[in-house]
């Protein structure tokens, strides 16, 4: 899966306690500001030689604290693939150095120690040397989105399937993306901000969850 494509739904997400800092460019892999909850949607089609296409459509939102340190993505998964339709609900949650994926309907989980190069947040002004191997950043341009501040990139992968992605950008957070290649449209979209402190236990591991 393309590295954008599963960041976004892990959160590379941020909102800004100030309006004097809507603009600031940020030298980490760090959200913007301390704490928040959007809410989004996605769909992609996959299409592989000799195979139906595969059909994913989420809705979902993303909590974190401590500036992205902490991050829950709750989120409803329908995969569709010929006669074949199955919804999920789930939890990817990412507490200190480590990383829980959690089925809330079968409930249990796993835990592993975070990837640096699949679950970090990536810094879209100043994207650190590990992303610039893999991928190509320009910026193309400033607009509003859901009346933020952004600023518009396109993401070009150097290797694999050649994946092109339009992404609007606040403060290290994806709004929106779109992304192409030879084998996979997507698309990625904030519907609501919300930028109120999460409840404590959107990030952390419910009571009923096995981790395994």
């Amino acid at each position: 899966m393309n590295k954008f494509l599963f960041t976004c739904l892990l959160g590379t997400l941020t909102f800004l306690p100030a309006v004097s800092q809507q603009t600031k460019h940020l030298t980490s892999n760090q959200y913007g500001v301390k704490y928040g909850t959007i809410h989004y949607k996605s769909s992609s089609v996959m299409n592989f030689p000799g195979q139906p296409p595969l059909t994913t459509h989420v809705t979902g939102k993303v909590c974190f604290d401590e500036y992205g340190n902490k991050r829950s993505n709750l989120y409803t998964e329908t995969q569709d693939v010929a006669d074949f339709k199955v919804s999920r609900n789930l939890q990817t949650l990412y507490l200190e150095n480590y990383k829980y994926s959690i089925d809330l309907d079968a409930k249990k989980g796993t835990e592993e120690v975070t990837n640096d190069h699949i679950d970090k947040i990536t810094n879209y002004d100043n994207p650190d040397d590990s992303d610039k191997s893999l991928y190509s950043f320009t910026l193309t341009g400033a607009g509003t989105f859901l009346d933020k501040p952004c600023r518009l990139f396109t993401v070009t992968e150097k290797q694999g399937a050649g994946s092109v992605s339009k992404v609007t950008v606040w403060n290290n957070v994806v709004l929106k993306r779109v992304t192409t290649s030879s084998v996979l449209n997507y698309t990625f979209e904030v519907t609501k901000i919300d930028e109120s402190q999460p409840d404590s236990t959107l990030l952390s591991i419910p009571d009923e969850i096995i981790i395994e």
